[in-house]
């Protein structure tokens, strides 16, 4: 079955919610449970869904065999790979409440851990800390996907034609940013480089977000015109 190239990003977004759903249940450990075997489920559901969206194009498998030689050599993905297939079918969740404890003006701290395998191999992190590092490496997964793979996401504003038919100027984008007027202006550049310029600091839609909050970068869209160079 074929999916859209963007159900990847929505997959990652999806256990990002998650995580962040984690954070909010804090010392409820049902809670917490529930909401972390909804993430392994859907960070689960990105490889699959990269699998059903690219797996037909040129260049595919060997990408593929490069990510799964990198998720086998590390310890945090090689846990997680085993929590889906072995662990959830069965019904155990391998979350612990380790400590929760009052920190300061009505704050409370609480932390996670995994519960020990019979083989050792369990990450020795708080369980937010060990899922936000995963998360981090699925999400360089999905970006190089959508860069290697031309997935794009429509921006329609980022265009001199669209900013044209709004009656906005590219300096009036620099204003609402916070740039002072032509900060990207010089060097040769046109009004489309100057937006493309802009665009990083303004990430128009959830899985540039995403990005930006996981690896501090937004998506380089190969069928955007290059600028001429950086301000």
């Amino acid at each position: 079955m074929r999916v859209p190239p963007e159900q990847i990003g929505a997959k990652a977004l999806e256990a990002d919610f998650f995580l962040w759903k984690m954070h909010a249940a804090s010392a409820d450990l049902f809670e917490f449970r529930c909401y972390f075997s909804a993430f392994v489920s859907a960070v689960t559901g990105v490889f699959a869904a990269t699998e059903a969206a690219l797996g037909d194009r040129e260049g595919y498998p060997a990408w593929r065999a490069t990510w799964e030689a990198r998720c086998d050599a590390n310890r945090v993905a090689r846990f997680f790979r085993t929590v889906r297939p072995e662990w959830q079918p069965i019904g155990h969740t391998p979350v612990h409440l380790d400590r929760s404890r009052w920190v300061r003006f009505g704050l409370w701290e609480t932390k996670h851990h995994f519960t020990a395998a019979d083989d050792g191999d369990v990450p020795d992190l708080d369980v937010l800390e060990t899922c936000t590092e995963y998360l981090t490496l699925i999400a360089e997964m999905v970006i190089e996907s959508y860069e290697r793979f031309r997935i794009r996401a429509p921006a329609a504003l980022w265009s001199v034609p669209a900013l044209a038919r709004l009656g906005v100027t590219v300096d009036d984008i620099e204003d609402s940013l916070g740039f002072p007027r032509g900060w990207t202006a010089g060097g040769g550049r046109s009004d489309q480089d100057r937006l493309t310029l802009l665009r990083r600091y303004s990430p128009d839609t959830p899985i540039d977000r995403f990005f930006l909050r996981y690896l501090n970068r937004t998506r380089r869209d190969p069928a955007e015109p290059q600028p001429a160079s950086r301000p």
